[in-house]
């Protein structure tokens, strides 16, 4: 947990994503299944506006709103 805990920024890159996020002052917390299920993570939340990038899908996963 100590070297997620030092890392201020986040950069998945890939087949289809391309995201970056900062996690500074942010602790990340490892899953023990007494408030998280499923366990076995390791979980935090980013920086509200420090998110960017795109993310492609290829498939419909819900739509909001349409009949």
């Amino acid at each position: 947990m100590d070297r997620l805990n030092s890392c201020e920024n986040v950069h998945y890159l890939g087949d289809g994503i391309d995201i970056r996020f900062s996690t500074k002052g942010r602790t990340w917390i490892n899953s023990d299944g007494q408030t998280n299920m499923p366990s076995g993570e390791v979980y935090t939340s980013p920086v509200e506006d420090s998110v960017n990038g795109v993310i492609h899908f290829t498939l419909l996963l819900y739509t909001w709103g349409t009949k």
